[in-house]
């Protein structure tokens, strides 16, 4: 997997990401409503998709940057922090 590949998968991670805080953010906000809640309450998945998506950007932002490389094993590395990713799974 080359680093466009990777880019071009991280764009179909956001947009489901994106996808899903919409419908649970509606959601959310639907239930209040129907309540007659002024206040919105998320709901901890709706708030864990948004750290996700947080997450998601910064990784987008290091494989845009090029630093990643392939570590030889079907995974990644950051060259900036050493983290690493797993490899592909089949």
């Amino acid at each position: 997997m080359t680093l466009t590949d990777m880019a071009r998968e991280l764009e179909k991670v956001d947009d489901a990401l994106g996808w899903a805080i919409r419908h649970h953010t509606k959601d959310n906000e639907a239930n209040a409503a129907l309540h007659t809640n002024q206040k919105v309450y998320y709901s901890p998945l709706t708030t864990m998709l948004i750290e996700a998506r947080g997450a998601l950007e910064h990784v987008r932002r290091s494989v845009s940057a090029g630093r990643y490389m392939e570590t030889g094993e079907g995974g990644w590395v950051d060259e900036a922090t050493g983290l690493k990713s797993g490899g592909l799974v089949e």
